[in-house]
């Protein structure tokens, strides 16, 4: 309780009397007092996650999604240098009932080929090397820090595998892009469930959907 309560004086103290703790220069060239408040760890944020005992409290993650999705689904490195490219067979040839003695038409089925390109989800967790050692907790206090992190990729990456737009070149397109058509060629895998116009249910089903990520990543594979 004292730490807590002296690091909560400190900021208090330091903000009324001198209205920012810290002058820096921001890469936009802006007072990052107040900025960096916003992208960084401080003395008050620290303070706010202790328990009675001045140790790193358990964090109560009411924001956290579970998204099953992201474990069903296979991964497997993709065939290019940055996607993974797919032929799809997108038309059967016409096949015919002949009596003896007549011929039979040429026909023949039809491909395409289709190009998915890879997007890069990152984020650096960081915290000051001073402010994470004050409690001799380190650890505790960047761990506590880096699971609201994975949390934020693993409901983005969820996100944008359903609502992926070609418009973000940085992202992939997700299925909400791809089977958004009742009338569609690929209309039977989407159950309307009594939805109109673009209101629709997508069912996750037993398909051969999968997620590439780059060719030959180090480490993967």
């Amino acid at each position: 309780m004292l730490i807590k309560a002296l690091l909560t004086a400190l900021v208090a103290v330091l903000l009324q009397a001198t209205g920012f703790a810290f002058h820096l220069t921001s890469p936009t060239g802006l007072s990052s007092a107040a900025v960096l408040a916003t992208t960084a760890m401080t003395l008050l944020d620290y303070a706010k996650r202790l328990d009675p005992n001045d140790q790193v409290a358990r964090i109560i993650e009411l924001l956290a999604q579970t998204n099953q999705i992201l474990e069903d689904m296979p991964f497997m490195e993709g065939n290019l240098i940055t996607g993974h490219r797919t032929t799809v067979r997108t038309g059967l040839p016409d096949v015919f009932w002949r009596l003896l003695n007549q011929g039979v038409l040429t026909s023949k089925s039809r491909t395409a080929q289709i190009d998915e390109q890879c997007g890069m989800l990152e984020a650096y967790s960081q915290v000051d090397r001073d402010l994470a050692d004050l409690g001799g907790n380190a650890g505790g206090v960047r761990l506590s820090e880096a699971r609201a992190f994975l949390e934020a990729m693993n409901q983005e990456m969820a996100s944008t595998l359903i609502y992926g737009s070609a418009s973000a070149p940085e992202e992939f397109i997700g299925l909400a892009a791809r089977y958004s058509s009742l009338s569609a060629g690929n209309a039977d895998n989407i159950i309307p469930a009594g939805g109109t116009g673009s209101t629709y249910d997508l069912y996750w089903l037993n398909t051969s959907d999968i997620v590439a990520y780059y060719k030959a990543k180090a480490g993967l594979g």
